[in-house]
C-alpha cells in the first residue's frame, strides 16, 4: 500500500513536474524561439524551398492545446509571380509520429490569407519558362505528388485571391473555403468561393496518384461572360456574347493521358456583339470534349436559341499527329434557323476572316430550311478560307445583297451551295424591289482574285422600279444622270435580266417585252406614255423596236433605233413616224445645248407637224453633226420671235430636211396683214454661208411693208405706199455670197414697178428699176463697185408728181418731177476716167438723208459734157437757208475740180461748219473702209448779205471758199462786224478751225457797238467817232475753244461821244448810280435811262489771252468827271473784275459833307475815289475799295490822266436812314 501510494505520489509528482515543465515551455518557448536569428533562419529556409522572399512578424510555438507553431504576420513574395499575406499560418505535427520520435506535418491551417497572383507581362520577361509537355507527363506529376506529405490536411478559411496584370486587378475571389487532404494515395480537393461579376463556383476533384485516374466536378452559377472576358482578355476588341450563364462540367481523367468532359449550360438573355448588337434569348448548349495524346475532339450535340431562332449541332476534330489530309475538321448542321443568327454565330466562331465576312455580306437574312457546312484546314484561321468552305442547303425568304453591283434580292427561295469561293443558287425565285423574278440561277465568285456574277432570271416587272434598278446596275455617269431625270414611273412589263462577268466590268442586259409605261422625264414638258414590243438595256446601249409614245397631244409610232454610250455616245433612229404638237415640241428642242442657240430667236411655236418618215444617226452629244433625213407637212404652224413684227403663221406646207438642205413646198404664210404663197430651199443652212432659193407671190399689207422698210432702214421720206401686190418674186443667194432679187410689184393707183437687184460683198448692182403708170415711165440703173469706188448710173424717162404721189408716202417727195436722159461713170480713184453724158432737169425735188441733211431742190438743170458737168442752175434749201449756185465740175487730171458761185441772203456759218465736219468725217471713214475718196477741189465765190456765227454777225460778207485736201479755207475780202471792218481768213478741217482777224478803222462812226461786241443782253449804247487797230488769232473746234484760244492786242480810241441806256442796267449805268446814290459826288450825275452821259474821250488797251481780255489801261475823260481803270474780262463766263478810280474835277470843299475832317486837311487838292466793278458784263456790281487795294499801275494811269497831284480817299457810305433822307 505504501508502495502504491509512493508510486502514486511519484507519478503525480512527475506528472505535475511535467505539467509545470510543459506550462513553463509553453510560455518560455515563444520568448526563446521568437528571436531575430531564428526568424531569419526560418525565413531563409522557406526562401530556399519556394524561391521567394519571406518576412515573419512573430514566430510563436505552442504546446497547448495542441503542439504546433504559428507564424503571425507572414508575408511571402515570389517576384513577378505571386505574393501572399496571412494573419496566421499554423502548422501542427502528427500526434502518432511524435510518439515514435518522428516529426511529421499533420495539418496546416491558413486564416484570412490574401494572395495576389501576377500574370506575366506581354513581353514575358518575368514569366518562368517551362515545357508544357514535360509538366503534363504522368511521371512528372507523380513525382510532384510524392513530395506531398502523407496524411496531411490543408485548410483555408476566409481567403481572398486576386489575379493582377500589369498592376491592374483582373479577378478577385473572396470568401474562399478550401480543403486539401492526402492519405498517401488519394488526393482530394474541395474548393468554393464567390466573386462579384464572375459568380459563385464549386469545385470537387479527386486523383489516385498511383493509377493517375481522377474525376472532377465544376458548378458555375451566374457567371458574367463579359466580366470573365474583361478579366482574362483586357483590351480585347473582339467581345464574346454578353450573357449571364450557368455552367456544369464533369470531367474524367484516365491515367493522366485522356480527358473527357461533359458540359451543359444555359443563358436566359444574351447579346451578340458585332457591327450591330443582336439580342438573344433562351440559349442552351450541350456537348462533350475528348482530349487525348492523339487528338482533340469537340462535339456540340445541342446549340439552340429561341431568339433569334437557331437549331444547330457541330463537331470539331483536331489530330495532333500530321495527316495526309487537313488535320482540323469542322462540321456544322443547321435546320429551321434564322440566317441572321447563323451569320452572327459564324462571324464569332471563325472571326474576322475574309471568306466568311464576304459570304455574310452576300447572305444577309432569311430562313435556312437546312444547311450543311464542312471545312478543313491546318489551323483555326484556315477554316474560314474561301477554298476550304463547302456549304449546301435550301433557303426560304432569304435576303441576298451583292454590294459591288448594288443588287438587292429579297424573298429568295431555292437550293444553294457554296464551294471553292463560289456561291450558286438554282431554281430560285426572288423579289427585286416591286418586281418578281422566277426560274433564276445565280452564281457569285467571292474570292478576292475571282469576283464575278452570273445571274439569269425572268422578271415580271413593276416599271416604277426600273429606273432605280438600272441606276444600281449601270455605272456610266452619263446614263445614271439621265436615269435620275426619270420620275413617277408606272407600268408593267415582262422581261429577262442577265448579269455576267467580273464585278468591275459586268455585262448587264435587261430585255423588256409587252411594255406599258408612263413616266415623267424632266427634259420633256409633259409625262410620256409608252407602249411597245421590245426595249433592251445593256451596259453600253439601249435598243428599242416597235415603240409607240404619247406626250399629251403629240404621238410617235413605229420607233426603232438605239442609243449607245460606249465606246462612243451614239444615237440611231431607223424608223419613226410622228404627229407633233409644237407647243410641246419646242420647249423640248430648246433643252438641247446644240439646238438652243439655233432656236434662240424663236420665242414660241405652236401648230402641228406631221413626220412621215425620220431616219437619224450621229454622236449623242453633238446634235449639230447628226446625219438625218425627215419629211412631213405643217398645219397652222405659228412662230413668235422678237425679230418678227408679229406671229408668222405657216397655214400649210410640205417640207423635207437633211443636214445639207431644208425645202418647203406649196406653202402659204401669213405675217401681219400680208399673205405669201410659194416655195423655198435653204442649202448648207448649218454653215456660215447658206444658199437660199425662194419664189413667192401674194400681198404685203401696210403693216408688213412698214416693218420691211424699218428693217431695211429706209428713210421716212423714201418709204413707199402699201399694200404691195407681189406679182412675182424670185430671191436667191449662192455660195459666192451673191444675193439676187427679181420681181414685179403693183402699188395702189395701178403703179407698176419691176426690179432686178444683185448684191455682192463688194458690189451693189441695181440692174433695172422701171416705174410705169399712165402718166409716167422711167427706167433707172445703178451700180456701185465698193472695192474700186466706181459708180455707174443711168436715168431715162419722165416721172411726174402724179406718179410719185402713188409711190412715196411723204407728200413732199411727191411734189416734184424729173425729166431727162443721162448716163454716167464716176471713178473716185481715177477721176480723169469719169464721164457724164446727157441732160437732167427737175423741180421741187427732195433729197433726203444726205450728209448735209434733207435738201430741197426747187430747181436744177445739169448737163453732162463727157469730162465736164455743167451746173446751169442749182437752187437748194438747206436748214431753211436758200442758196443759189452755178458753175462747172471738171473731171480732168487726177483731181476733180468744182468752180462755182454761191449766193445767199442769210448764211449761218455754225451750221455750215457742222455740215462740213460731218462730210469730212464721213469721207474719212469711207476712205478707211472703201479706199481713197473722191478727190475734189473747189473754188467757190461767196456773196452773203448776212453771215452769222454764234452771237456774231457780219453784214455783208464777201469771200472766196477753197476746198482742197480735206480742208477748207475762206479768205474774207469784205466784212463788217458791229460796224468794224474785220477782214481776215478762216481755215477749218475735221479736227479744228483757225481764225485770223485784222480789226481796222479810222474816223469811223461808232454806233451801238458795245452790245454788238459783247454779244449779250446789255442795253447800253455808245456813239461817237472811233479808231481801232489790232490783230487777233484763235483756233478750236467750238465757240468755247475759240474763245479760250483767242490771243492778240486791240487798241480802241473814241472821241466826242455819248453813252445812253435803253434799259436799266449796264457798266456806266451801275457806276454812276453808285456814285449818285451814295452822295460821293455833289454834282448832278445823269440817269442814263433818261439822258446821255457825254464824254470827251474813251481810250482802251486790251490784251487777249487764255479766254480773258486784260484791260491794261482804260481812260475816260468827261465833263466834270475823270475815270481810269484796269482789270480783266472773263470771256468764257462773261464776267468783269475791274478796279476803277473816279475823280471829280472839284476841290475838297465840294466833296462829301460827311467827311469834314478830311476836307480841312486836304483843302485845295484833287481827290480820287476807288471802287470795284465785278460781276456779269451786262449788269456788274459796284462796291467801294480801300486805298490800300489800289495798285501802283492804276495810280500811274490816274496821274497821267489828271496831270496834277491827287489824294486817294476811302469813301464812307451813309446809313440807310441818311440815304432815305437825302
Amino acid at each position: 500500500m505504501p508502495m502504491v501510494k509512493k508510486i502514486v505520489r511519484w507519478s503525480l509528482g512527475v506528472l505535475s513536474a511535467l505539467m509545470i515543465l510543459v506550462a513553463a515551455l509553453h510560455f518560455l518557448l515563444p520568448w526563446m524561439v521568437n528571436t531575430p536569428a531564428i526568424k531569419e533562419k526560418v525565413a531563409a529556409y522557406i526562401d530556399r524551398t519556394l524561391g521567394g522572399q519571406t518576412h515573419i512578424v512573430e514566430l510563436r510555438p505552442h504546446l497547448l492545446p495542441m503542439p504546433g507553431i504559428t507564424l503571425k504576420g507572414i508575408q511571402l513574395s515570389l517576384p513577378g509571380r505571386a505574393e501572399m499575406r496571412a494573419d496566421l499560418l499554423s502548422v501542427y505535427p502528427g500526434i502518432l509520429p511524435l510518439f515514435t520520435g518522428r516529426l511529421q506535418v499533420g495539418a496546416v491551417r491558413v486564416h484570412a490569407p490574401m494572395i495576389e497572383l501576377r500574370a506575366p507581362t506581354a513581353s514575358g520577361a518575368t514569366a518562368p519558362s517551362f515545357d508544357v509537355a514535360t509538366v503534363t507527363e504522368p511521371a512528372v506529376v507523380q513525382s510532384v505528388l510524392r513530395r506531398l506529405p502523407e496524411n496531411v490536411r490543408v485548410s483555408i478559411d476566409d481567403g481572398q485571391v486576386t489575379v493582377a496584370y500589369e498592376g491592374q486587378s483582373l479577378i478577385q475571389i473572396q470568401a474562399i473555403e478550401a480543403m486539401l487532404q492526402t492519405d498517401g494515395r488519394q488526393i482530394a480537393l474541395e474548393l468554393e468561393g464567390q466573386s462579384a461579376g464572375i459568380g459563385d463556383f464549386y469545385l470537387q476533384a479527386a486523383l489516385d496518384s498511383a493509377s493517375m485516374n481522377g474525376s472532377a466536378r465544376v458548378d458555375l452559377a451566374d457567371v458574367s461572360v463579359s466580366a470573365w472576358e474583361t478579366a482574362l482578355r483586357p483590351g480585347s476588341r473582339e467581345l464574346l456574347p454578353d450573357a449571364v450563364i450557368d455552367l456544369h462540367v464533369t470531367a474524367q481523367v484516365l491515367k493522366w493521358q485522356t480527358v473527357k468532359l461533359a458540359f451543359n449550360g444555359s443563358a436566359p438573355q444574351m447579346t451578340f456583339r458585332g457591327q450591330n448588337d443582336v439580342d438573344g434569348r433562351g440559349l442552351l448548349v450541350e456537348g462533350n470534349l475528348h482530349l487525348s495524346r492523339q487528338a482533340l475532339s469537340v462535339t456540340l450535340d445541342r446549340l439552340q436559341a429561341t431568339q433569334p431562332q437557331l437549331n444547330a449541332n457541330a463537331s470539331l476534330t483536331w489530330p495532333w499527329e500530321p495527316t495526309q489530309t487537313a488535320p482540323l475538321q469542322l462540321t456544322v448542321q443547321a435546320r429551321d434557323s434564322d440566317v441572321t443568327a447563323l451569320r452572327a454565330m459564324l462571324q464569332k466562331l471563325i472571326g474576322g476572316h475574309a471568306g466568311p465576312q464576304t459570304l455574310m455580306r452576300v447572305i444577309q437574312g432569311g430562313t435556312l430550311v437546312h444547311m450543311d457546312l464542312n471545312t478543313a484546314g491546318d489551323s483555326v484561321a484556315a477554316l474560314g478560307r474561301m477554298a476550304n468552305l463547302h456549304i449546301s442547303g435550301a433557303a426560304a425568304d432569304a435576303h441576298i445583297v451583292v454590294p459591288e453591283v448594288d443588287l438587292d434580292l429579297t424573298e429568295v427561295s431555292g437550293d444553294w451551295q457554296f464551294s471553292d469561293g463560289v456561291l450558286t443558287a438554282r431554281n430560285a425565285v426572288a423579289q427585286l424591289g416591286a418586281s418578281r423574278g422566277g426560274n433564276g440561277t445565280l452564281t457569285l465568285g467571292l474570292q478576292k482574285d475571282n469576283r464575278f456574277i452570273d445571274l439569269e432570271v425572268d422578271i415580271s416587272a413593276d416599271l416604277a422600279q426600273l429606273p432605280p434598278i438600272l441606276k444600281k446596275l449601270i455605272k456610266q455617269p452619263a446614263v445614271r444622270g439621265e436615269l435620275e431625270r426619270i420620275t413617277n414611273a408606272q407600268g408593267t412589263a415582262d422581261g429577262h435580266l442577265s448579269l455576267s462577268g467580273p464585278f468591275k466590268a459586268m455585262n448587264v442586259t435587261v430585255t423588256a417585252r409587252n411594255i406599258s409605261l408612263s413616266a415623267a422625264y424632266d427634259r420633256l414638258p409633259f409625262p410620256v406614255a409608252l407602249q411597245g414590243d421590245t426595249v433592251t438595256f445593256t451596259r453600253d446601249s439601249i435598243a428599242f423596236n416597235g415603240i409607240a409614245a404619247q406626250m399629251k397631244n403629240s404621238t410617235i409610232e413605229h420607233l426603232k433605233g438605239h442609243i449607245k454610250w460606249h465606246p462612243t455616245r451614239q444615237i440611231a433612229v431607223d424608223n419613226l413616224a410622228a404627229r407633233l404638237a409644237l407647243d410641246q415640241l419646242y420647249p423640248w428642242l430648246t433643252a438641247f445645248p446644240g439646238l438652243k442657240a439655233a432656236l434662240a430667236d424663236i420665242d414660241d411655236a405652236t401648230g402641228r407637224l406631221t413626220l412621215r418618215q425620220v431616219r437619224l444617226h450621229g454622236l449623242l452629244n453633238r446634235p449639230a453633226q447628226w446625219q438625218f433625213e425627215a419629211s412631213g407637212s405643217m398645219q397652222t404652224v405659228t412662230l413668235s420671235s422678237a425679230r418678227l413684227p408679229g406671229p408668222l403663221t405657216v397655214v400649210k406646207g410640205r417640207f423635207t430636211l437633211t443636214p445639207e438642205q431644208f425645202s418647203l413646198a406649196d406653202a402659204r404664210l401669213h405675217l401681219l396683214d400680208g399673205t405669201l404663197e410659194g416655195s423655198a430651199t435653204v442649202g448648207s443652212y448649218r454653215s456660215a454661208q447658206p444658199t437660199v432659193r425662194l419664189t413667192a407671190k401674194g400681198i404685203i399689207g401696210a403693216r408688213g411693208a412698214g416693218h420691211l422698210q424699218d428693217l431695211l432702214q429706209v428713210p421716212s421720206e423714201l418709204r413707199v405706199r402699201a399694200p404691195i401686190s407681189v406679182q412675182r418674186l424670185s430671191l436667191s443667194r449662192d455660195a459666192q455670197d451673191e444675193t439676187r432679187m427679181e420681181g414685179d410689184f403693183k402699188l395702189p393707183g395701178d403703179l407698176n414697178i419691176a426690179t432686178v437687184l444683185s448684191l455682192r460683198p463688194e458690189e451693189v448692182n441695181l440692174r433695172d428699176l422701171t416705174i410705169t403708170d399712165r402718166a409716167s415711165r422711167a427706167q433707172m440703173t445703178l451700180q456701185h463697185d465698193l472695192g474700186n469706188s466706181i459708180w455707174r448710173f443711168s436715168y431715162n424717162g419722165r416721172l411726174l408728181s402724179a406718179t410719185l404721189v402713188k409711190l412715196w408716202r411723204d407728200e413732199r417727195m411727191a411734189a416734184g418731177d424729173i425729166t431727162g436722159d443721162i448716163t454716167g461713170f464716176l471713178d473716185f480713184e481715177h477721176p480723169e476716167k469719169s464721164i457724164v453724158k446727157g441732160q437732167l432737169e427737175g423741180h421741187d425735188i427732195v433729197v433726203p438723208d444726205t450728209l448735209l441733211g434733207t435738201v430741197l431742190i426747187p430747181h436744177i438743170v445739169i448737163e453732162g459734157l463727157e469730162d465736164t458737168l455743167s451746173i446751169q442752175r442749182l437752187a437748194f434749201v438747206l436748214d431753211q437757208q436758200y442758196f443759189l449756185a452755178e458753175g462747172q465740175a471738171f473731171f480732168k487730171g487726177e483731181q476733180a475740180r468744182l468752180k462755182m458761185s454761191l449766193s445767199s441772203d442769210d448764211m449761218d456759218l455754225a451750221l455750215l461748219k457742222q455740215r462740213f465736219d460731218s462730210i469730212m468725217k464721213a469721207r474719212g471713214a469711207d476712205a478707211g473702209d472703201r479706199g481713197r475718196p473722191f478727190d475734189l477741189a473747189a473754188d467757190i465765190d461767196i456773196h452773203v448779205n448776212r453771215l452769222s456765227y454764234q452771237q456774231f454777225v457780219w453784214e455783208p460778207m464777201h469771200a472766196t471758199l477753197t476746198l482742197k485736201e480735206g480742208a477748207a479755207e475762206m479768205t474774207v475780202r469784205k466784212a463788217s462786224l458791229c460796224g468794224i471792218s474785220t477782214m481776215g481768213s478762216l481755215r477749218w478741217t475735221p479736227e479744228t478751225m483757225s481764225i485770223e482777224l485784222l480789226p481796222k478803222a479810222e474816223n469811223q462812226t461808232l454806233q451801238y457797238a458795245e452790245g454788238c461786241l459783247i454779244g449779250g443782253d446789255s442795253t447800253e449804247r455808245i456813239e461817237g467817232t472811233y479808231a481801232i487797230d489790232g490783230r487777233l488769232t484763235t483756233h478750236g473746234t467750238d465757240a468755247e475753244a475759240l474763245t479760250r484760244n483767242l490771243q492778240g492786242m486791240v487798241h480802241f480810241d473814241a472821241v466826242d461821244g455819248r453813252v445812253f441806256n435803253a434799259g436799266e442796267v449796264g457798266l456806266f449805268t451801275n457806276l454812276l448810280s453808285f456814285l449818285h446814290v451814295n452822295n460821293l459826288i455833289k454834282r448832278d450825275l445823269p440817269n442814263l435811262s433818261e439822258r446821255d452821259y457825254q464824254f470827251n474821250r474813251i481810250r482802251l488797251d486790251l490784251r487777249f489771252q487764255g479766254g480773258r481780255a486784260e484791260l491794261q489801261e482804260a481812260q475816260i475823260d468827261s465833263h466834270g468827271l475823270n475815270m481810269v481803270g484796269e482789270g480783266d474780262i472773263d470771256l468764257l463766263n462773261r464776267r468783269l473784275n475791274l478796279s476803277v478810280l473816279v475823280s471829280p474835277l472839284t476841290t475838297l470843299d465840294s466833296i462829301i459833307r460827311y467827311i469834314p475832317l478830311v476836307g480841312n486837311i486836304l483843302k485845295g487838292t484833287l481827290v480820287a475815289i476807288p471802287v470795284g466793278v465785278r460781276g456779269p458784263l451786262a449788269n456788274p456790281r459796284v462796291t467801294p475799295l480801300s486805298p490800300k487795294a489800289v495798285g501802283q499801275r492804276l495810280l500811274g494811269i490816274m496821274e497821267r490822266t489828271l496831270k496834277t497831284p491827287f489824294r486817294l480817299i476811302e469813301p464812307i457810305l451813309p446809313s440807310q436812314e441818311e440815304r432815305q433822307e437825302q
